[in-house]
């Protein structure tokens, strides 16, 4: 069941990640830039961390900002994704805590599921609250300019097998 499980989550990534390319994101037009699964390994992290894929968002051809993505896929009438949601929001907090100033505010984070958060409606009303609060359960210290700038750099995108075309 395991690996059934880790092959759907590869392929819809892997589709995703195909669904996304070359499309507006972010008012950006997006390019492949690294994966978290060959070569292009080192251009999916930020910090010290891994993001399962990374795409150039750009602007008249020229690169303005990099998105770092997650993709997460769960059985519809069973999964949920809210575990790692929330590891996400840690993700991204440590991502932004650590990197080159410049490196940081040129980042976007999306966490992309086929199912979303069962609280995402209470992160969208609030990011900076809703993050406070999820990263004050870990006992992580809040850095204040750090969790402004993941309450303004991390979105959600819900993507179902249909839209993407699987």
């Amino acid at each position: 069941m395991r690996e059934y499980s880790h092959k759907k989550g590869m392929e819809y990534q892997r589709a995703v990640k195909d669904w996304l390319e070359f499309r507006s994101f972010l008012g950006f037009k997006t390019e492949p830039f690294g994966d978290a699964y060959d070569q292009t390994k080192k251009a999916a992290e930020i910090g010290s961390s891994f993001f399962d894929f990374s795409l150039k968002l750009k602007k008249a051809d020229q690169v303005k900002q990099i998105l770092y993505a997650e993709c997460k896929f769960r059985r519809e009438k069973h999964g949920n994704t809210n575990r790692e949601f929330n590891e996400f929001i840690k993700k991204v907090y440590f991502s932004l805590s650590g990197p080159e100033e410049n490196e940081a505010e040129n980042a976007e984070f999306c966490f992309i599921s086929n199912i979303p958060p069962d609280k995402w409606r209470k992160f969208l009303n609030d990011k900076f609250i809703y993050s406070f609060h999820q990263l004050k359960k870990e006992n992580i210290e809040i850095k204040p300019r750090v969790i402004n700038s993941l309450a303004n750099q991390l979105h959600i995108l819900i993507l179902s097998e249909a839209i993407i075309g699987r």
